[in-house]
């Protein structure tokens, strides 16, 4: 795999525009951090990742859309704000962000016939490269994520570096194996997206802890969880369960 740079023109929409395109949601501002978004008047019933339900509601940023628990949304200061105003401070956001986005792609050379199945992604498109020096490559295009899944389908786990790990699990439904009996997974639980770790003992979870794991009891059960932010902590974590050694900085304090 070739890693490649994209640079892409991003586009954003006018109050106006959002406006009329989200005609059922509220505009509103948040009293903390000056911010604006349109967010549903009410939320609606979702299943979380263990089949629970969780209230949630839509929320529409200038850079993103996005889904907010009820219980987030509760604790947090959004207040509702008149259509003028709104539109004002919009625009005015709008007017801050980047007009381009950078992305690391990377293009599969070589014989990919094989494996083409195996390949992740919706896009089957065979891409022509130039680069600056050197000859010009034909290859399929895939983002990070897709990299390294596809890593993860090739190569040998103990092999697969904790960053690749940590965003295949991130970015996918799929369970990566991290050695000494230990597995990772991104699950929902209690509406909050986790990093769930799985093949504990009873031996091992003062050790996870001392990492900056931490527990917490669902549905009478007692579940291991990696601290997902900030990275830098989760990816020392890993490397610490992959080398069955502690981390070369001490972790959070875990709470039961």
């Amino acid at each position: 795999m070739v890693p490649l740079t994209i640079e892409n023109r991003l586009f954003y929409r006018s109050a106006d525009t959002v406006i009329e395109d989200y005609p059922r949601l509220a505009p509103m501002r948040n009293a903390t951090s000056g911010s604006v978004a349109l967010i549903a008047t009410r939320p609606k019933q979702v299943y979380g990742g263990e089949g629970e339900l969780v209230l949630e509601r839509r929320m529409v940023r200038p850079a993103k859309k996005s889904f907010l628990t009820e219980e987030a949304f509760e604790r947090s200061n959004w207040e509702p704000v008149n259509t003028t105003t709104f539109r004002a401070l919009w625009d005015a956001e709008v007017a801050e962000l980047p007009d381009t986005e950078t992305r690391q792609l990377h293009l599969l050379t070589g014989l990919i016939l094989p494996i083409w199945t195996e390949i992740p992604g919706d896009n089957t498109r065979i891409y022509r490269v130039q680069p600056e020096e050197g000859p010009a490559l034909l290859g399929r295009a895939l983002d990070e994520t897709q990299a390294s899944v596809l890593r993860g389908k090739f190569m040998d786990l103990d092999a697969a570096t904790p960053t690749d790990m940590l965003r295949i699990v991130l970015d996918t439904d799929r369970a990566v194996e991290l050695g000494n009996a230990f597995s990772l997974k991104r699950r929902r639980v209690a509406g909050h997206q986790r990093l769930e770790l799985t093949g504990v003992s009873k031996d091992s979870l003062p050790w996870l802890k001392s990492l900056g794991c931490f527990t917490e009891i669902h549905q009478y059960q007692l579940r291991v969880f990696v601290p997902a932010e900030p990275e830098d902590q989760a990816l020392r974590v890993l490397t610490a369960i992959q080398s069955g050694h502690a981390v070369d900085e001490p972790g959070v304090i875990a709470a039961e």
